[in-house]
């Protein structure tokens, strides 16, 4: 309660400030920084072209069929009698886990193993426990064809796996994630559907060394966007481009943006741009922040660490 009424009168001193004192605020909540207001005509980041679209249904027929054929140009020795069942908890910390039971009637998933490659790794397929996929095939990098359930659409989360293009579905058959590797152009596409519905595309272009986010759960036509951009060391360059309102302390404007630059993840720095335009776009505050923020700079890390995954991914044959 009295976390709530602190809360209740933030909001209304916001409310009460100009723009200027609203990101003072916000930035001492933030933490310690050094901070330098710009002219309020400073261009925003550059914003991509972008030619993305979610697969229409004859693109993802076509991707299952190709997957389906990479997948048995790996199998050495077939399989296709062994199966595996698996029960879903939540541990002491609230992560789920997947179990193996001998239980049919408490397993809520089963794994068809249809194979071994010729590193002796396991080609499989996941299915509910009425039959409907899971997954389309994949391998598993690994001898234990119990190992790598999870179908977190993280996208480090997949290092373990090998395919073509990976599809998870859920159990009213509707596709929660498409997974794309196209090797020959170096592209990764991920394509994530919520409730059935197109939500989000990230996409990895190793031949730029970039990943695009866009978010279209907001706008179908002007979808909000993320870009990244990667060397050998590190993610170098970052920028979100907001056109739809956050659940933030700017959220009283309608266009947010920001950009990250100096970054660097040996000395734990960075600095950012931030801008905010109201819906009049009469008023607009721009300023730049340095600091070293340690959730900020392990996000970073984070995100390069799946750029590197995902390298390797599409760095297998």
């Amino acid at each position: 309660m009295k976390n709530t009424f602190i809360l209740i009168i933030m909001l209304l001193t916001l409310t009460a400030c100009s723009s200027e004192d609203r990101v003072n605020f916000v930035l001492k909540i933030m933490g310690k920084g050094n901070v330098k207001y710009l002219p309020p005509d400073t261009p925003l980041p550059e914003k991509p072209k972008i030619t993305l679209n979610f697969l229409t249904n004859e693109e993802i027929a076509d991707k299952v069929a190709e997957n389906n054929q990479y997948i048995e140009n790996k199998i050495i020795q077939k399989d296709g009698s062994t199966v595996y069942y698996f029960t879903k908890e939540k541990d002491k910390n609230d992560k789920t886990i997947y179990s193996l039971t001998n239980d049919k009637q408490t397993a809520q998933f089963y794994r068809v193993v249809l194979g071994k490659t010729a590193e002796n790794y396991c080609v499989v397929q996941d299915f509910y426990i009425n039959n409907k996929k899971r997954t389309e095939k994949h391998i598993i990098l690994d001898t234990d064809c119990t190992k790598h359930l999870s179908t977190n659409s993280n996208v480090s989360s997949r290092k373990n796996k090998n395919f073509s293009t990976f599809i998870v579905y859920e159990p009213q058959d509707k596709i929660s994630v498409i997974d794309n590797l196209d090797r020959k152009n170096k592209i990764r596409n991920m394509y994530f559907y919520k409730d059935g519905k197109e939500d989000m595309i990230i996409h990895f272009d190793f031949n730029l060394n970039q990943q695009l986010a866009l978010f279209f759960d907001m706008d179908k036509e002007n979808p909000d966007i993320t870009i990244r951009k990667f060397n050998e060391q590190q993610l170098f360059y970052a920028a979100e481009i907001r056109y739809h309102l956050v659940n933030d302390f700017f959220k009283s404007w309608k266009t947010k943006a920001i950009e990250w630059k100096d970054i660097d993840l040996n000395n734990n720095a960075y600095s950012y741009v931030f801008w905010g335009i109201n819906d009049s776009k009469k008023t607009r505050v721009v300023f730049k922040y340095s600091g070293k923020k340690e959730e900020q700079i392990n996000s970073f890390k984070e995100k390069y660490q799946q750029f590197i995954n995902s390298k390797k991914m599409i760095d297998r044959p």
